[in-house]
């Protein structure tokens, strides 16, 4: 009998125990149910992430394996879901400074750099040491305007590691959100001095000179900045390159493509996107990119192809259609292109730039009630896109409406882009059509000195011709 009410005790407790584990289980973060939220990714990757699911399902209570299941997450940019894996690795175990780390940037890849702030607060409380961290909160302080304690953690990193570029651009963007230009621009020299393809400092340097007058220096670097428009010095950070260490063959050759591309080293990038489709013939995004280099590049029958095998792989991928249409209108292909933006619109309604092409294509094909609809779309869906209101205001004044076509092109000119100057030259001439010669050859002026510093010599000599035209038709008193 007593062996009996011994052997009830062991199981009661045990049910206890039990009990009590669930119910601590059912207080962390859930780990989300991946089955149907991953089916885009190539299969090699869906293998790999459901290898570390039944994981973490076998083992509920331990943070590495939450942790590492939100690693692979991180790697392939799945950050809505490899945010819970971290924040339940973290309430397993509060003092991994690693899980906290990458918590914080996720947050920060999420958009929500509140958080992301006081995450990284406390992940430096438990490793005040690592520079990636100390780097991250000081551009984030940026974001959310603490200006002034981004400043105090430059200062510091700077004392100790006078080399870091990435340290001395932060200080230089305090300085000139304060209005210290002279110190701004210091900071941007040594920024671009320790890495000469820093493009951002580049252009941040550029715009500084421009507020001081000093239009060449301007010129000189921003020009830079469009030689080297996204190189940036590479992040010293050991617990990210854990993070890329985890990506299949394929995705990384996808990712070296993704970055070659965004350097404007198209050929490159083609290559190595062919690579990925060696590693998985399936990767459907892979033909995506083909799809647009190709068509940069002027390939056409060859972007076709992949164009074909990515719809067939993943029609569901609304860029596809989208870059196709983009393939398909200089070509005059009109009705194709059309049928290409609309499918890319079915699929996602509010992408601001289908609604933009569509509406051009339309335009041109004399559909202009339509094309006016689509175009209107994409300011409202986008509205600091400037395309869309500089389309507006080209089919305004197509049809004599000029002063209806100025506030779309005061809109467009707000935009920095490579595009500018044709935006300032069409909104002059909209001006000069309503006789206001003084408005028209200030944006005259202003579109001539962006088209130098961008080296748009074609355009120089358009805007040259409306400036002597302008400097013989301008009354005195509005010069």
């Amino acid at each position: 009998m007593a062996a009996l009410r011994q052997c009830v005790f062991r199981v009661w407790i045990a049910i206890l125990l039990w009990s009590s584990f669930v119910s601590a289980a059912e207080g962390l973060p859930r780990i989300p149910d991946l089955v149907d939220r991953v089916k885009g990714l190539a299969p090699l990757v869906r293998e790999q992430l459901r290898k570390a699911y039944v994981e973490t399902r076998k083992n509920p209570s331990t943070a590495q394996a939450a942790g590492e299941l939100g690693m692979i997450l991180h790697a392939y940019e799945q950050y809505e879901l490899a945010e819970p894996c971290y924040q339940r690795a973290r309430a397993l175990h509060s003092e991994s400074f690693e899980w906290t780390y990458y918590l914080a940037l996720i947050q920060a890849e999420l958009g929500q750099d509140d958080l992301a702030v006081s995450t990284l607060r406390k992940a430096i409380a438990l490793r005040g040491g690592y520079v990636p961290a100390r780097m991250k909160l000081g551009r984030l302080l940026q974001n959310v305007g603490a200006w002034d304690e981004s400043r105090r953690i430059y200062q510091a990193l700077l004392e100790e590691m006078p080399e870091l570029a990435e340290a001395h651009y932060g200080l230089g963007r305090f300085y000139s959100e304060r209005g210290q230009l002279a110190a701004a621009i210091k900071s941007f020299q040594q920024a671009c001095r320790l890495f000469p393809e820093f493009g951002v400092a580049h252009y941040a340097l550029g715009m500084a000179y421009r507020n001081l007058g000093e239009t060449g220096r301007s010129q000189e670097h921003l020009a830079l900045f469009n030689t080297f428009p996204a190189s940036r010095p590479s992040a010293d950070d050991p617990l990210l390159y854990a993070i890329n260490a985890l990506k299949s063959k394929a995705s990384y050759f996808f990712n070296k493509g993704a970055y070659l591309r965004d350097r404007g080293q198209l050929e490159e990038a083609g290559q190595a996107f062919e690579q990925v489709l060696k590693e998985d013939p399936k990767f459907a995004q892979a033909h995506g990119n083909l799809l647009s280099i190709y068509t940069a590049l002027g390939q056409l029958s060859r972007a076709e192809r992949h164009y074909h095998s990515a719809v067939e792989l993943d029609p569901s991928m609304y860029k596809t259609y989208y870059n196709y249409g983009l393939l398909l209108t200089p070509q005059g292909r009109l009705e194709e292109a059309v049928t290409a933006f609309r499918q890319a619109i079915e699929i996602n309604p509010y992408h601001a730039e289908s609604h933009n092409n569509l509406g051009y294509v339309l335009a041109r094909s004399g559909q202009v009630k339509d094309a006016v609809q689509h175009l209107q779309l994409a300011t409202e869906y986008q509205p600091g896109f400037p395309l869309p209101h500089f389309n507006l205001g080209q089919i305004l004044m197509s049809q004599g409406h000029h002063e209806e076509a100025i506030p779309h092109l005061l809109k467009a000119v707000k935009a920095e882009d490579e595009n500018t100057a044709r935006y300032l030259y069409t909104l002059a001439a909209a001006y000069a059509n309503t006789d206001s010669y003084g408005a028209a050859l200030n944006y005259a002026r202003q579109a001539r000195q962006e088209a130098v510093s961008l080296g748009q010599s074609s355009l120089v000599t358009e805007i040259d011709r409306l400036l002597r035209l302008l400097d013989g038709g301008v009354p005195t008193n509005e010069k």
